[in-house]
């Protein structure tokens, strides 16, 4: 969100007024990301970083036979406490990637043990990283010619798609780094992705169009025009 939030909901909540739990951040947050398991949470943001969150409930603690065990205090609410925002303890991200421009998308692999992000400046620039998830360290980089703004891994997690404001979606590989396929648009490329059997990638331009493409081919096999962009 532009508010430098992101806001966690409760599905079933069916309270009249939910009260989401809040991460703060430091600009505009881009995109959010679960993991498959959906213990951990991760964001992508303007102030250049990556963070994952762990939201996974805490395991329950079994009471040794005879022994009390004592509640946590019931959290503070804006009824009960009239300075309730100011006392509100925002969570602590578990991993921070840093990067040297906005941060426009980040993906987690199938399995949840690498990150893929996408970033880059104004013009000219632009860089999709490959993270190690456990110690956040860098493991490659696939560069682009302007400001990369989508990322994601294919099902078996061998390659990774990428979309740029230089009007282009590529496939590239992990291992060796070299660009597999391309795809020219007319137009900033704004998304990118692989079907779940590896064997399509659809593309969202600014031109208006979501385009399908088959990956051995490479051809374009549908267009859907989308009036407003």
């Amino acid at each position: 969100c532009e508010d430098a939030f992101v806001r966690l909901l409760e599905v079933d909540d069916e309270s009249d007024e939910p009260q989401p739990k809040l991460f703060e951040h430091g600009r505009a947050v881009n995109g959010v990301e679960f993991s498959h398991d959906d213990r951990l949470l991760m964001t992508a943001c303007n102030d250049k970083k990556v963070r994952v969150f762990d939201i996974a409930p805490p395991e329950p603690v079994e009471p040794m036979e005879g022994e009390e065990v004592e509640l946590p205090p019931k959290p503070p609410t804006p009824d009960d406490d009239p300075f309730f925002k100011k006392k509100v303890v925002y969570p602590t991200p578990v991993l921070e990637l840093r990067h040297d421009d906005g941060v426009q998308c980040a993906r987690f692999s199938p399995d949840a043990t690498q990150i893929v992000t996408a970033s880059g400046a104004a013009r000219f620039s632009g860089l999709a990283r490959l993270w190690d998830r456990e110690t956040g360290g860098e493991l490659g980089s696939f560069e682009v010619d302007d400001t990369a703004t989508s990322a994601s891994f294919s099902p078996d997690a061998m390659r990774i798609c990428v979309s740029s404001r230089d009007k282009t979606a590529r496939i590239f590989d992990i291992e060796s780094g070299q660009e597999l396929r391309g795809w020219q648009h007319s137009n900033f490329v704004t998304a990118a992705a692989f079907s779940a059997d590896g064997k399509l990638v659809c593309t969202a331009c600014c031109d208006g169009y979501a385009r399908v493409f088959d990956v051995q081919s490479r051809k374009e096999v549908r267009a859907l025009l989308h009036p407003d962009q």
